[in-house]
């Protein structure tokens, strides 16, 4: 008889490789600028672009930008990882 992870996909070795890509993402955002790392964390979280701009006090562009170039960065070092 199946799990109920099992049956979900949510075996070990997907968790396995959950916590792989939560580590190199994290390991990816310590290397950005403190403001793409705070604008990334918020994206991923959710948060819109109006939202960041009031949690850090940023002008439209900046909230953007940093959003828009951090989620560059973050693609790029994941996709050095191995992550499509």
């Amino acid at each position: 008889m199946m799990s109920a992870a099992t049956a979900d996909g949510d075996g070990p070795e997907q968790g396995a490789r959950a916590r792989e890509l939560a580590q190199a993402t994290e390991d990816a955002l310590g290397r950005m600028s403190v403001d793409r790392a705070l604008a990334v964390r918020a994206h991923l979280i959710g948060y819109s672009v109006d939202e960041v701009m009031a949690m850090y006090d940023w002008t439209y562009q900046k909230a953007r930008n940093a959003i828009a170039r951090g989620m560059i960065d973050l693609r790029a070092a994941l996709a050095e990882r191995g992550y499509p």
